[in-house]
């Protein structure tokens, strides 16, 4: 909401911010697309408005942004004066623990499979990850787990680079010894599965895991290696690259909010 608030008032008063002016989008545009804290739609607000997919993604930036990480600290600053002052707050702590985020990667056959997810230290040497993403690699043998072979035979193996920054040639990989557990496919089942590393003088500290429940609205962050997405197509993809510079697959933090928890 004070995001929100935010947008509304820089529109409302004819002002504008960087991202919204690079991009043409006036203040009445993002107006437009912007909720008002009532949870009426503002006038304007039609799936056809003009520049509509660009202006959201404004919005989305503004409010959603993700920030690139260089040399293992948050390297950008947001436009939100308020995001800005929320970071600033916790900025300690979050990049005490952006050296424990890596990128998975499939190191076996001779093509370059880039990024297949992102995984975190939980243990020592144990790493968690979706299970969508192991599944890639991994398959089930009896009550156990093991790497999967490719269409010639050769069995596959994974690292995970605890680097993967933006302008940087810099990595730890870390190689995968084990698929420690998969979850099963499922309506309920949560999308986790973990690995053990092999040893390494280098590895991470693991990032503790919470003991209770996070509050509806409590501050969070992610860390992740965004991919490109073309699902859309060629020109929906446009916003896209423009919100993300065209980097993607690198190590970034995205500031939000807990939406919903439960401990089911």
């Amino acid at each position: 909401k004070p995001i929100r608030d935010e947008l509304l008032e820089l529109s409302e008063s004819g002002r504008t911010f960087r991202t919204a002016a690079e991009w043409d989008i006036s203040p009445s545009m993002v107006r437009a697309v912007v909720v008002k804290p009532d949870g009426a739609a503002d006038e304007g607000r039609a799936a056809d408005a003009p520049g509509r997919p660009f202006t959201e993604a404004v919005v989305r930036k503004f409010g959603r942004p993700s920030l690139l990480v260089r040399n293992g600290r948050i390297s950008e600053v947001p436009e939100s004066v308020e995001l800005r002052r929320r970071l600033t707050r916790a900025r300690g702590a979050l990049e005490a623990r952006l050296g424990s985020v890596g990128r998975i990667e499939l190191v076996s056959d001779k093509t370059d499979r880039g990024s297949l997810g992102t995984g975190w230290v939980v243990a020592e040497r144990v790493v968690v990850t979706n299970r969508h993403v192991a599944e890639i690699f991994a398959e089930r043998s009896g009550k156990k787990f093991r790497f999967a072979r490719t269409f010639l035979g050769d069995t596959m193996s994974t690292c995970i680079d605890f680097r993967e920054e933006v302008d940087s040639d810099d990595a730890l990989e870390i190689e995968v010894a084990e698929i420690v557990f998969v979850e099963d496919p499922g309506h309920a089942a949560p999308d986790v599965a973990l690995l053990r590393l092999k040893s390494h003088g280098r590895l991470p500290a693991p990032v503790p895991v919470a003991r209770a429940v996070p509050a509806t609205g409590a501050d969070i962050a992610v860390v992740g290696f965004p991919a490109f997405d073309d699902r859309g197509g060629p020109g929906a993809s446009d916003p896209i690259r423009r919100v993300y510079g065209n980097i993607f697959d690198v190590k970034r933090l995205a500031p939000g909010q807990v939406l919903e928890a439960t401990d089911s």
